[in-house]
């Protein structure tokens, strides 16, 4: 996992538990950051951020990433 500067976990609450469980358990010098597009079916997580759909999800990601990149 070297060559990676960033995870991105796709799915619902629990593929994103998966992805933060998973990146826990490596050793600090081999985590990375992780970046959320949570489109599952409960979406728990997504609602607790105020996105109540797959549409203000990536709208949110976009901004994010425009942000960044200025």
């Amino acid at each position: 996992m070297i060559a990676v500067d960033v995870v991105a976990v796709m799915g619902g609450d629990g593929t994103l538990r998966e992805g933060v469980s998973g990146m826990a358990a490596r050793p600090e010098p081999d985590r990375r950051p992780i970046i959320v597009f949570p489109c599952g079916t409960g979406n728990n997580f997504a609602r607790d951020l105020g996105h109540k759909t797959i549409d203000d999800v990536f709208a949110a990601t976009c901004k994010i990433v425009d942000e960044v990149l200025a």
